[in-house]
């Protein structure tokens, strides 16, 4: 009885969405899906519904994608191509979670590390150290990515654009650290009407 008296703000938010996800140009709307989680024995104060927001990634004015409430539900609705920042979290703002969705139409690259990240970090700049130390030796750090493509068939043309501070292998999708400070590298492929796609992070 006295822990069901206490209540607090939701622990966390659990859902299954990648650091990036991608999402079609269409007519049609994307439901969205999370779930607050609690610790046991404690209820949930007033304003911990979960809430959802977008907002363009780059900072241009004209909206990407929007958020439509229906029927008690959110869904994500795609009005044209670009990066946006989907965040869901509690009405009272105290508990949040972001992850960037890639809107396309003909066809995308979705570059990510294999290592999810916290997808809640106040600073959206992802900070990698430059070395890692292996078997007692210090050399320079590297970072497991994932690359797909939309459609699969896409991947065969991929190459390497440009890089700062990182080189990227293509073939074993590892970016290895080269330098300190700002970082990043960016994939194109030699189909039309396909985004170029990069990953910037920075070196500490």
């Amino acid at each position: 009885t006295t822990y069901h008296a206490v209540e607090i703000d939701i622990q966390s938010i659990d859902w299954d969405y990648g650091d990036y996800e991608p999402f079609k140009l269409s007519n049609s709307m994307y439901k969205l899906s999370a779930k607050g989680i609690m610790p046991n024995a404690y209820a949930a104060s007033d304003g911990n519904e979960l809430v959802w927001s977008v907002k363009n990634k780059d900072g241009e004015e004209e909206p990407y994608a929007e958020i439509v409430y229906q029927s008690g539900k959110y869904y994500l609705k795609t009005n044209k191509e670009g990066e946006v920042v989907v965040t869901c979290s509690n009405a009272k703002g105290t508990v949040f979670r972001s992850m960037t969705g890639i809107i396309y139409d003909k066809g995308a690259i979705i570059l990510q590390p294999s290592i999810k990240g916290s997808q809640n970090n106040i600073d959206s700049k992802i900070y990698y150290g430059e070395y890692d130390l292996v078997n007692g030796q210090k050399q320079a750090a590297s970072v497991q990515m994932e690359v797909k493509t939309i459609p699969s068939t896409l991947k065969n043309s991929l190459r390497v654009k440009e890089e700062q501070n990182v080189s990227f292998d293509i073939d074993n999708q590892v970016a290895t650290i080269t330098g300190l400070g700002d970082a990043s590298f960016t994939l194109t492929c030699d189909a039309e009407d396909i985004q170029d796609v990069s990953y910037s992070f920075s070196v500490v």
